[in-house]
């Protein structure tokens, strides 16, 4: 297909989530990513999806909830697709106080929750 690479191609990064890995969950997004796939009763027990717009890490966010709810967490280990990280990608593009408040509010889970004494 034009403008993906074959699948062939060796990648410069390869991210490889580990489920619900909540001790490791709490520095790098070990969980999932933005295609994951959620059964609306655990949507339903998570209280839906984080609505603040102004961050990147709602899936972080949601992930780290889900584990620390003991939420079964499952992992496809087969790369499935392609994530084009350009300029413009949201990762890229964000500006310093974005990428700190992604940083604050991906440890929201932890600040809320009864572990810390929330």
């Amino acid at each position: 297909v034009e403008g993906f690479p074959h699948p062939e191609t060796p990648s410069a990064a390869r991210y490889v989530p580990l489920g619900g890995a909540l001790a490791p969950g709490s520095l790098a997004n070990v969980f999932g990513d933005t295609n994951t796939l959620f059964k609306r009763s655990a949507l339903e027990a998570l209280g839906g999806w984080p609505d603040d717009l102004e961050y990147g890490v709602q899936d972080w966010e949601m992930h780290t909830r889900a584990a620390m709810m003991g939420l079964r967490s499952e992992v496809v280990a087969a790369p499935l697709y392609w994530f084009r990280d350009t300029d413009q990608s949201r990762a890229s593009a964000s500006t310093p106080s974005v990428r700190m408040n992604d940083k604050q509010l991906r440890l929201r889970p932890f600040y809320n929750s009864r572990l810390l004494g929330g």
